[in-house]
């Protein structure tokens, strides 16, 4: 017979998870994460546990996973090793925000938010079965327990429970306020731990469907294949169609691109959204193969003309770790690229260089992915499906679930369908062409071993060829790759590693490259955000030039949505970008 901690017991375990497809947990003071770990081992343990575990935890900051591992083995009851390591070897840098750790092959998530607790549950997209609140919320202000119990009720499903685990059995302390003591007093106590059932609001977002889950995605581009990848993880069925796939693929000869994280002095939502996009990025592609994912850092350096920053400034302000960002004079970034380099800047450890043909390949190789060459016109609904057109009124596929991930034809789509609205957001949207130039790696030395930015960026070779660039055409009716985009791609090489390419007569040479589009919205933010209120049409568009950044978050929030989970970013965050 299992023995059920106390916690455990006030939370309805094991009988509340029952035979259910998911059990969602919010943990208000996370700690070290011992109540996950009870809760994780007790699922394992349990034969008619949920499919799934949703667990959520808030903290100021994370701590070092060395001292956390040493803590935990000598806190936690004996059999629980394996989910200790398991929590560590998984464990974030310290950086404000949202993190997703998955185990059990994604039956269990671990979503960690950090920041200002109180704060943190404010801006949390889930709905919990549960949620804890901290033991010593009677010592907080009234201001923050008025919060606290007010963010919590908004999260809990109908018929959710609060729960309190009490320093002591003695009763509601004196200094909660009235409504949260009658709370409390009308709930229940088990060995000094406090339940009470509340009656949420409805639900009004479609989680855990049931039955064969299939979808259809409009384009096999970065949008595209991050989303495609993602649903296939959680057991969907996925269709890709793509105008041109194999050798007329949209990035054929297209030899690399980077991954690069963006600072600003405020922390703005673009640089939380591109910190959020590039963690996910190793989360979910880090397994792949160095042709198509290679970490290998990145060197922001200063500006000497333009909009000049203090660099070391922003980043001593920020205080952030070393792991993720850090300042380094010229000596050490020459040290870090392997070339000379005449001013310091931002090094980025997590930057990754792309080799986008293999990348897409290698995401879209599962079993449940298949696709297909053909363009997409329209959409149709027709009762629980939607119809995918071609221009002729051809029905190329048919799906509960569409995404329309096709850059800039996402807006023409959308717009042929009817399904764009006058003041739409993405009507706005416009493209922006561009081309990168490829250098013999002899050229410059070599080439650096890190992505090497600023008025432009260089790469590290491929195949003896590094990639630079990149120009932006404004007002272009098409894209190619022309000698006076290779001189200006050279120029920026020059400017970044001081080449003399241009000097030395490289720019008059033929030189190769490759030439493309970016779909660009007002504000530079993406958007990712469902079309219909029943959220079965979604669009994700607009990803400028950080496709590779936003791409894998954009296919876990589109799939942790339809999969009832609790979403990987804030809401403030999701607000921003959901709007279309």
């Amino acid at each position: 017979m299992m023995s059920w901690p106390p916690v455990l017991a006030a939370l309805g375990l094991p009988h509340v998870w029952a035979s259910r497809r998911a059990y969602t947990i919010v943990d208000t003071a996370f700690g070290e994460g011992h109540l996950f770990l009870s809760v994780w081992n007790a699922w394992r343990r349990d034969p008619q546990r949920s499919r799934c575990l949703h667990f959520v935890g808030l903290l100021p900051a994370l701590g070092d996973p060395h001292a956390l591992r040493a803590r935990l083995l000598q806190t936690c009851p004996a059999g629980m090793e394996s989910c200790v390591q398991q929590l560590v070897d998984a464990w974030p840098l310290n950086l404000l925000g949202v993190h997703r750790l998955e185990f059990e092959g994604l039956c269990v998530t671990l979503t960690v938010a950090v920041g200002q607790p109180s704060a943190m549950l404010q801006r949390l997209s889930v709905r919990a079965d549960a949620v804890v609140l901290p033991a010593s919320l009677s010592s907080y202000p009234h201001e923050e327990i008025e919060v606290m119990f007010g963010a919590a009720t908004k999260v809990l499903l109908p018929q959710g429970k609060l729960v309190m685990p009490w320093l002591s059995a003695s009763g509601v302390p004196d200094r909660l306020d009235n409504r949260a003591s009658a709370c409390w007093a009308q709930g229940a106590v088990h060995d000094g731990v406090w339940s009470h059932v509340v009656q949420a609001a409805p639900l009004t977002s479609p989680v855990q469907r049931e039955g064969h889950r299939h979808a259809v995605v409009v384009g096999g581009g970065f949008a595209g294949a991050g989303v495609a990848y993602a649903l296939s993880l959680r057991g969907w069925t996925v269709k890709i169609l793509e105008p041109s796939v194999g050798q007329q693929s949209t990035h054929q000869r297209h030899l690399a691109a980077a991954l690069t994280p963006m600072l600003t002095r405020d922390d703005d939502i673009r640089a939380r959204l591109s910190r959020a996009g590039t963690l996910r990025a190793h989360h979910r592609w880090g397994h792949l193969t160095a042709e198509a994912f290679e970490p290998c850092g990145a060197l922001q350096l200063s500006r000497t003309s333009g909009r000049v920053v203090d660099l070391e400034d922003v980043v001593s302000g920020l205080k952030l770790p070393e792991a993720w960002a850090k300042f380094v004079e010229a000596k050490e970034a020459s040290a870090i690229a392997g070339l000379t380099l005449q001013r310091g800047g931002i090094h980025f450890p997590m930057a990754v260089r792309v080799q986008p043909e293999a990348f897409i390949n290698q995401l879209l190789s599962g079993v449940d992915i298949s696709r297909r060459a053909a363009r997409v016109d329209r959409l149709l609904r027709r009762g629980n499906v939607w119809q995918v057109l071609d221009a002729a009124g051809q029905v190329l596929e048919e799906a509960p679930i569409v995404i329309v991930a096709a850059a800039y034809a996402t807006q023409d789509i959308l717009s042929a369908s009817g399904l764009l609205a006058t003041e739409a957001r993405l009507r706005a949207m416009h493209q922006l062409g561009g081309e990168i130039t490829y250098l013999p790696e002899r050229a410059i030395s070599g080439g650096p071993r890190c992505i090497v930015s600023g008025d432009g960026y260089v790469l590290p070779a491929v195949s003896g060829q590094c990639v630079t660039g990149s120009s932006y055409l404004h007002g272009a009716d098409q894209v190619f790759v022309t000698s006076a985009g290779a001189r200006e791609n050279m120029q920026r090489t020059d400017g970044l590693l001081g080449s003399r390419l241009v000097e030395l007569g490289f720019a008059d040479c033929a030189l190769s490259g490759w030439a493309g589009w970016r779909a660009v919205l007002p504000g530079r933010l993406p958007a990712i955000a469902a079309v219909d209120a029943e959220q079965t049409l979604w669009a994700v568009a607009g990803l400028a030039s950080r496709g590779l950044t936003w791409s894998s978050l954009a296919g876990d929030l589109v799939a942790a949505t339809l999969n009832g989970e609790p979403l990987p970013l804030e809401t403030d965050i999701i607000d921003k970008i959901s709007q279309i």
